[in-house]
């Protein structure tokens, strides 16, 4: 904004990038790496906040200029926060430029406006506490430690309970219709963290047996598995056997590897400037957000389709190891961008032609995908795409989703799938005609009460008035109707009114 203030019209930062990255790029080396990015999304940041700076200071000159007519020495508080709010205007540029024409600012009205908004921002949060609170979690941990996570080689497992959590207090035991979250010394169940749901499944000991709806990872390391003791009892220290829903699990693997080949063919197809902006990998679909400037075209996801089926094909074995981060980084491997990383790291690998650090559950070889399919393309933000897709029965199922549509509209239109298109833009081309024959006979129907209209015509201090009602089954009808008046008329006061749907 100030830079607008001295002068500088066109975009610059953009050119300081390079100078920002050379200074800062020892303590953090990813901005070497995304330098190109980095550059391509301040520029385009950058002109969009011009458009906004714009209409904001024509807004502010405005209002300016206004209170200097009707004589005010002050801009409204109301204002002065929606400039903020809307333009992301601070109080001390308006009150600045504002001062520059001897103007002052309602300050105690801004305030009070901001300290509502605060109040209103903490309100919506309410309620998105965590169930236990992370003290709990954390004196588990020094307790007993870390837990041992089995799941990327085993579903089931015998291990031992170590912490039961009911109530957001630590208990000895619990029994049949207790809510509970158990902490145990190993497990399969993969806690959910990275965009990646967690699992569900059993637990089962001697005395009972525990639901489990989901499995979080609230303090690194502490796998936590939320549940309902659905018979008998549970005690701390007690032997269990843990089982995974193993379906679910295999789901989850399918699409999370998905999200790997998705990643690798949108750059491939869009350019190395994509990154992963988020993800959420479940056992329904999966979901990749990406850094990317526009709209993907139709042209676009069917290319990112068919480069992910043929990878999925072809059977590339996928693989996963724990190495140092500088060698998985040497490696070509995609990391995330504001993931902080620790000195090892585990690198998932897929064929030849994909490697990303991942903590995450996958199939041991892409044809375990089966297939894949994009649902959806949008934007969720500045810069940012949303992609939404299926894979294996879940892709199956949409597809038959689809051709039963497609099935019913050829029933509907009785003609063959393959002349549905065809068919379509016949009868849109009748209906274009139909309504172009209608118009016409609309406007010859209104030129003929057009002269009896005109007879109806009062003078009114030298001024030709006309009032009446028409016959208009739209507000297109009533505009044609004004336009043949005026047209015959000339200059006249003019007032047409019609009924539809009673009113």
């Amino acid at each position: 904004m100030h830079a607008r203030l001295l002068g500088l019209e066109t975009p610059f930062i953009e050119q300081v990038v390079d100078t920002v990255v050379e200074t800062m790029k020892n303590a953090y080396p990813e901005l070497a790496d995304n330098a190109a990015f980095i550059r391509r999304i301040a520029g385009h940041e950058e002109v969009r906040f011009m458009e906004t700076l714009k209409q904001g200071l024509n807004m502010l000159e405005q209002a300016i200029e206004l209170a200097q007519q009707e004589k005010r020495d002050k801009l409204s508080g109301d204002f002065v926060f929606r400039l903020y709010d809307t333009f992301g205007f601070p109080l001390e540029l308006t009150v600045e430029i504002a001062d520059e024409h001897n103007i002052s600012v309602d300050r105690e009205t801004f305030v009070q406006l901001m300290k509502e908004q605060r109040e209103r921002a903490r309100a919506s949060w309410a309620g998105e506490k965590e169930t236990v609170d992370r003290e709990v979690y954390e004196e588990v941990k020094e307790e007993f430690g870390k837990s041992e996570f089995l799941g990327y080689e085993v579903d089931e497992a015998q291990a031992a309970v170590k912490a039961i959590i009911k109530h957001n207090v630590v208990a000895t035991e619990a029994a049949a219709g207790d809510d509970v979250e158990m902490v145990l010394d190993r497990t399969p169940f993969y806690g959910e963290k990275g965009g990646q749901v967690g699992d569900k499944g059993l637990i089962v000991s001697e005395t009972g047996e525990v639901t489990i709806s989901d499995a979080r990872e609230p303090v690194e390391g502490v796998i936590v598995h939320v549940g309902k003791v659905t018979r008998g009892t549970i005690n701390i220290d007690q032997a269990v056997r843990l089982e995974v829903g193993l379906e679910r699990r295999l789901s989850i693997k399918r699409n999370h590897t998905a999200t790997h080949l998705l990643q690798w063919a949108l750059r491939l197809v869009l350019g190395e400037h994509v990154k992963q902006a988020g993800s959420l990998v479940e056992p329904e679909r999966l979901r990749f957000d990406l850094t990317h400037f526009s709209a993907i075209s139709r042209e676009q996801l069917r290319k990112v389709e068919e480069l992910v089926n043929a990878k999925i094909f072809e059977n590339h074995p996928v693989r996963a190891f724990v190495t140092s981060y500088d060698f998985a980084r040497e490696s070509g491997a995609t990391a995330l961008f504001d993931e902080k990383y620790g000195d090892f790291v585990r690198l998932l690998e897929v064929g030849n032609f994909s490697r990303e650090l991942c903590g995450g559950t996958h199939v041991g070889n892409t044809s375990e995908i089966g297939l894949f399919k994009i649902t959806s393309e949008g934007s969720v933000g500045a810069n940012t795409r949303r992609i939404e897709a299926v894979t294996n029965g879940a892709a199956m199922r949409y597809l038959y989703k689809e051709e039963n549509e497609l099935y019913e509209v050829a029933s509907i239109l009785k003609t063959d799938t393959d002349k549905v298109a065809e068919k379509v833009g016949m009868l849109v081309k009748t209906i274009r005609d139909q309504a172009q024959q209608l118009g016409s006979a609309s406007r010859r129907s209104a030129g003929e009460q057009i002269s009896e209209i005109l007879s109806r015509a009062r003078l009114f201090e030298e001024t030709k008035v006309i009032v009446e009602k028409v016959e208009a089954t739209d507000m297109d009808s009533l505009r044609m109707y004004a336009d043949l008046v005026r047209e015959k008329a000339g200059s006249s006061g003019l007032l047409l009114a019609s009924a539809v749907d009673g009113k």
